[in-house]
């Protein structure tokens, strides 16, 4: 299930859950968990093995940036 939350500044954002990344999406929002620890930073690049991490975190879906528009500042994490 695919989210539009419009636009944040300059950049189009979508909420997305983990069965519906690709890989290769960037991240739009830090990943907490219930404690509010950093999981992965914003910004970072969506591989299989992060898509791994957060599942196993109980994450089911994060925010990423909406590339049919681009972004900026690419950080590969992985």
């Amino acid at each position: 299930m695919i989210f539009n939350l419009g636009r944040e500044g300059q950049e189009i954002r979508k909420l997305i859950t983990i069965t519906d990344i690709r890989g290769g999406e960037k991240l739009a929002r830090d990943v907490v968990n219930n404690r509010n620890q950093l999981l992965v930073p914003r910004d970072t690049i969506l591989s299989p093995r992060i898509m791994e991490r957060l599942i196993q975190a109980g994450i089911d879906s994060v925010l990423i940036y909406d590339e049919e528009y681009g972004s900026t500042n690419q950080a590969d994490v992985s």
